[in-house]
């Protein structure tokens, strides 16, 4: 899945995946997460024997890649 925004800093990739964890210079507090989605999603992804792998270039694309085993 990719979306195009203002990206994720390299030094943020592993953080992301915290529990709890969210970027501090998020554009709307209103609707601000709480840091278990990218978490809950990990590990689920994890138990599955899968990978997600994100790239990000801030102001042009984020991709999340999730590979599962086939069978």
């Amino acid at each position: 899945m990719w979306d195009k925004g203002k990206g994720i800093p390299e030094t943020e990739h592993q953080r992301i995946f915290e529990r709890m964890y969210t970027l501090e210079d998020s554009r709307n507090r209103l609707y601000q997460g709480s840091g278990l989605g990218l978490t809950i999603t990990k590990r689920l992804i994890e138990r599955m024997g899968g990978t997600i792998v994100l790239h990000s270039v801030p102001w042009e694309r984020t991709v999340f890649t999730v590979v599962l085993k086939s069978g």
